[in-house]
């Protein structure tokens, strides 16, 4: 990773913006560690919420003994940890549409989607917050952005299922 180059997106929005980085879990404990060390350095003010679907690895456990750990969402500080743990094992599908919920009931402005296991680097979450930014010539905003393997630049390594989906996905 030391020879990518990473634009300077220090910006207003990424200053004042109620940023949530969400991540869906299952035996992931081994990644945390590094995911949140990475997201304290790239988004410093974001809130992380981690959906896990019962990890028999620990996993709730341990973000439930992280500092920034917060059980109640009014408890709100800066960069707080929360958690949703489920019963069960029900998918990355679902536990996706129960965060995005969780965002849209707490009233975020920026979700960023990640998962564990850093094949989405957070070293480039800056850089998406700031492609959202108001553009400049039209003062037009973007409702979503997106990183692709499929994209012109972007790779995928190892993907074994699709990451095709449309909105009736995550609103159902």
């Amino acid at each position: 990773m030391a020879d990518r180059v990473i634009p300077n997106t220090h910006c207003d929005l990424l200053m004042s913006a109620r940023t949530l980085v969400l991540v869906c879990t299952y035996n992931e404990v081994e990644n945390l560690p590094e995911l949140f060390e990475q997201l304290a350095r790239y988004l410093p003010r974001a809130d992380i919420l981690v959906v896990d679907d019962s990890s028999p690895d620990g996993t709730a456990e341990w973000v439930r003994q992280h500092p920034r750990y917060r059980p109640h969402a009014a408890e709100t500080v800066e960069s707080a940890i929360y958690l949703i743990q489920r019963s069960g094992k029900h998918g990355l599908g679902t536990a996706t549409r129960e965060g995005l919920r969780w965002c849209l009931d707490h009233a975020y402005d920026f979700v960023i989607n990640l998962d564990a296991d850093l094949s989405h680097p957070p070293e480039y979450a800056p850089a998406l917050l700031a492609a959202c930014q108001p553009e400049p010539a039209t003062g037009s905003t973007a409702e979503l952005r997106a990183t692709s393997g499929r994209a012109s630049g972007g790779t995928t390594v190892d993907n074994t299922i699709s990451s095709d989906i449309t909105a009736s996905d995550i609103t159902a």
